[in-house]
């Protein structure tokens, strides 16, 4: 029974004993904030590990796919942030660059392609445009970032471009090269590049959260208010937009949780560099809560999936 309970909650409950730890023991995610760049180097170079070259073809839906997930996330994201913080945090520097900070930062690595296939989603889509989002957000980011920001605190954008072409897209590169030499893996060892991964993004939560003096003014209830606004936009948005132009059911669930999920790796690797520790719970809080949004629907979008086939 509590091997089936872990089996099926696993990643909720681990997310859970990481939010407790860094809420009750902030001194363990600071004593990782020294590696923090060593720990997303390497997050990166086993996405481009696991990157199937294979999976990458180039038919209409799936071009269609990538447009309508670029659009959404670099262009309808941006701008759908910058409305909601100016609306909630107009006087809260920290937040509202925490806003945008979550609106221009790419998909998440992991989770995106977890809730795509626990959803019945098309999985092989999901990395595709995983990785392409995350390779245009290196150029992309710091630009929107500064569109968004520019008038409230000043963006460093080049600097913050030579931080993700090295810590980003660098490493990226290296994890092909690398899976391109070894050829095909086991079944073992890509599953074990995956729990690695996890491991890392939860060691980035922990790092955000390392701050405890950033919860004596935090305002929670806004911010869950704006998280759930902004991820539940985005779903919607993002999925109908893909049925619309003509994407198949599976096909939209991949470009939904490539779209309205965001990653915390790119956001710490940006917060810890240039912004508040503020700024980056804001980004902490929304990667929580798209987790527990992933767990909570994707079973319930599957069953539905399956009950039509």
């Amino acid at each position: 029974m509590l091997r089936g309970i872990f089996q099926k909650h696993g990643f909720t409950l681990g997310l859970l004993c990481v939010l407790a730890i860094g809420i009750l023991f902030p001194v363990v995610g600071a004593s990782i904030k020294p590696w923090v760049t060593i720990c997303i180097f390497l997050s990166m170079i086993l996405i481009g590990f696991r990157f199937e070259t294979a999976a990458v073809k180039f038919s209409a839906d799936n071009l269609k796919a990538v447009v309508v997930s670029i659009v959404a996330g670099f262009l309808v994201m941006p701008i759908l942030s910058y409305v909601l913080g100016s609306l909630f945090f107009s006087a809260q520097r920290d937040m509202f660059i925490g806003v945008m900070l979550a609106g221009t930062v790419p998909t998440t690595q992991a989770s995106s392609v977890i809730w795509t296939d626990l959803s019945g989603g098309n999985h092989s889509l999901a990395v595709v445009l995983m990785s392409i989002a995350n390779i245009v957000g290196v150029f992309l980011s710091p630009w929107l970032l500064s569109w968004g920001v520019g008038s409230v605190v000043s963006v460093p954008v080049w600097p913050m471009l030579k931080t993700l072409i090295l810590y980003v897209l660098v490493p990226v590169i290296l994890g092909i090269l690398i899976r391109t030499k070894v050829g095909s893996c086991s079944p073992r060892t890509l599953r074990t590049s995956k729990i690695a991964s996890i491991v890392f993004i939860w060691m980035n939560i922990l790092t955000a959260l390392s701050s405890s003096n950033v919860w004596s003014e935090f305002p929670l209830f806004s911010v869950l208010s704006c998280v759930a606004i902004q991820y539940w936009t985005m779903a919607f948005f993002s999925y109908y937009f893909s049925r619309v132009v003509g994407l198949s059911e599976k096909d939209s669930l991949a470009v939904l949780f490539c779209s309205a999920q965001v990653t915390i790796t790119f956001a710490v690797l940006i917060g810890v560099s240039y912004f508040s520790s503020q700024s980056l719970l804001y980004v902490a809080v929304y990667h929580l809560f798209q987790q527990f949004m992933g767990a909570y629907t994707a079973p319930i979008v599957r069953g539905a999936i399956f009950r039509k086939c």
